[in-house]
């Protein structure tokens, strides 16, 4: 029998403080290279995040224009903050973005119900009753019938339609179900709501499909105050859905004191036999036995069950660029999950704002769901991973780290997958043996030391290990310091007759660019490729050659993603941009790679596999490979990038 599929998406939006910003005019202003900075003097107790909110301006930023803050901030420290247009006009760009994002979320949101509503319509004699969709909602202190049918954009005549007790009196903790449709502009999604599919009462459950050779265990339960469908379902580790089809008056009142029968196995048949009443059948078995096998009805059952725990940020406006490249990250997973779901696979997904704090992980992660989820996606701040990690052993939950190259627990953890590695034997190793020795060979190798670069800077300490790796391998190579007070003389280091493959001490972008004016003096004189993060782009540094190594194809395949670009268009209605990488992108080739590994292998069997290919994707193909016995996942499939000069 065809399978039934659908998906239960969990929008949880956690709130943060109002953003407000204050008047930064009152701080002296310093012009670096042409460049306005307010000179900012660190307070006690101040932290990076908070001074970022302040200002108006992402932490990234700040520690971009003062790398020595890396190793933390000190009272009384000077720092340099980039100054930004007109506060107000910041601040309402903001706002109007943050309100954008949240619309965008809703629509991802609603689009995504409306593809698998339409799914189970279009199935027919295998079809479980046709459902509606609700929102499950817990009545707030001081609500009224008339303010939640204006939160949900639904009459108050709808909700009593559904909720006839709510007709005389409704009170605080009160669950009520609201048909569920698009937020409107500007409009928060509900916290902790969650979306259920309700069967239609003209479906009775005498109905449904039964086979008599399969057998389950029902028990029974008794509705105690304040408990709801769904806090019970995650009791029993059933779907909402499993104990609406053997209880269907418990819809729309959840009644205190109700026995409800709850199966404590779901065993799917495929062959479908006749359908016959099992009402009596069931009473029969329950009268004198509380755990006694019946005959089980057909239900729903998901195959495999996937969080997202990103970062959406969606009341704070000061993220917004990060907002949207995790947006996009979410779109193209969906379109990975609608991609199984047409090929039979049943995935339930939840998904929750993170925010960037400890304590909003902490929240998320306590709830009864998370530990019974075959894979979490996320989270994307380095912060976060330790908390992360330390519940992924505890409870041996998969957790795939799709941002952060900076994991320091997977060498413990065997339940980490990590996309983005920064193991430097990994990356020295590809450079060393696929570039240097081969695309690079007989290069004039040149080491440029810019004065004033810590010696904790990560471009610092890759060069160091760099130059050792060369001196075991008895490549030469040369080095070039750079003179703050004169100008350097590079004809003594670099070479005409050969190409010069330029690596600097630093991976700060913004460091490096009044130096690469001093070289752009050489360029018609010598053959140089600069050796660059992945993320550098500024006007200076795209005057020269460049490559990169990273975990992207250099070259995606214009016909698959144009394929895949005209389903993004007729799903979503809007264009991603073309910025790489592309987060919609990597969400899609990941989602694509880790069901079909979950599928293939079981949540338990996963972390026993000593690696994982998978070559299928557009943006990136993964190796995800075990250091040693004990370790997780790092992804050590990576690539050369060439960029020419502009």
């Amino acid at each position: 029998m065809k399978k039934n599929i659908f998906c239960l998406l969990t929008i949880i939006i956690l709130s943060l403080t109002s953003f407000s910003i204050g008047q930064n005019n009152s701080y002296p202003i310093k012009k670096v290279n042409g460049i306005e900075y307010y000179v900012y003097t660190v307070q006690s107790g101040d932290g990076l995040f908070a001074i970022s909110r302040k200002f108006g301006i992402a932490p990234e930023e700040i520690t971009k224009v003062n790398p020595e803050i890396q190793k933390g901030l000190k009272s009384g420290q000077k720092i340099l903050i980039p100054v930004q247009k007109n506060v107000q006009e910041n601040i309402q760009e903001n706002q109007d973005a943050s309100r954008k994002l949240k619309n965008e979320l809703s629509a991802l949101e609603q689009k995504y119900f409306e593809e698998n509503q339409k799914n189970l319509h279009q199935q027919t004699e295998s079809s479980f009753p046709s459902t509606t969709l609700f929102i499950q909602h817990k009545v707030e202190k001081n609500q009224t019938l008339f303010g939640i049918s204006k939160k949900y954009n639904v009459s108050e005549e709808e909700i009593l339609k559904y909720n006839p007790q709510a007709e005389e009196v409704i009170h605080e903790g009160d669950v009520l179900y609201i048909p569920y449709k698009t937020t409107q502009n500007g409009e928060k999604l509900k916290e902790d709501s969650i979306k259920v599919n309700i069967p239609d009462k003209k479906n009775e459950l005498t109905e449904s499909p039964l086979s008599s050779k399969d057998k389950t265990k029902f028990i029974k339960h008794l509705v105690k105050p304040n408990e709801t469908l769904y806090s019970i379902s995650r009791m029993y580790n059933v779907t909402v859905d499993d104990i609406l089809k053997l209880n269907p008056d418990a819809f729309p009142i959840l009644k205190t004191d109700t026995e409800l029968i709850i199966p404590t196995s779901i065993l799917q048949n495929d062959s479908v036999q006749s359908a016959k009443p099992i009402n009596n059948e069931i009473d029969s078995a329950l009268q004198n036995n509380e755990n006694a096998e019946v005959p089980t009805v057909q239900t729903s059952e998901y195959d495999i069950k996937i969080a997202f725990l990103l970062p959406f940020n969606l009341d704070s406006p000061s993220q917004q660029s990060a907002n949207g490249r995790f947006k996009d990250f979410y779109a193209g997973s969906l379109l990975a999950i609608k991609k199984a779901k047409e090929n039979n696979y049943s995935i339930e997904i939840f998904t929750y704002d993170t925010e960037k704090s400890d304590e909003k992980l902490k929240e998320i992660l306590a709830k009864p769901e998370m530990k019974s989820l075959d894979l979490i996606v996320g989270p994307a701040y380095s912060n976060q991973i330790s908390l992360m990690s330390d519940f992924a052993k505890e409870n041996k939950i998969n957790v795939l780290i799709p941002f952060s190259s900076k994991v320091y627990e997977i060498s413990v953890n065997p339940y980490l997958f990590q996309f983005n590695p920064n193991d430097t034997q990994i990356e020295m190793d590809f450079l060393v043996k696929r570039i240097i020795q081969k695309t690079f060979r007989n290069t004039n190798i040149v080491f440029v030391n810019i004065p004033g670069v810590s010696v904790l800077d990560e471009g610092n300490l890759f060069m160091d290990r760099l130059k050792i790796r060369l001196q075991k391998e008895h490549q030469k190579f040369s080095e070039l310091n750079f003179d703050a007070t004169e100008k350097t003389n590079i004809s003594k280091i670099f070479k005409k007759n050969q190409k010069n493959l330029v690596f600097f001490n630093t991976d700060n972008s913004s460091v490096i660019t009044p130096f690469l004016k001093e070289l752009y003096v050489y360029i018609d004189e010598y053959d140089m490729t600069l050796y660059q993060e992945y993320g550098w782009e500024n006007r200076q540094i795209e005057r020269f050659d460049r490559i990169y190594v990273a975990p992207f194809k250099p070259d995606l395949d214009s016909i698959a993603l144009e394929e895949y670009q005209e389903t993004f268009r007729k799903f979503y209605d809007w264009e991603v941009e073309s910025e790489r990488p592309r987060y919609d992108l990597l969400g899609y080739d990941l989602m694509n790679c880790f069901i079909s590994v979950l599928k293939n292998n079981g949540k338990n069997l996963i972390h026993k596999l000593n690696e994982i290919n998978f070559d299928n994707g557009l943006q990136s193909d993964f190796h995800f490979k075990k250091q040693s016995q004990f370790s997780g996942y790092i992804n050590d499939k990576l690539y050369m990038g060439e960029r020419k000069a502009k």
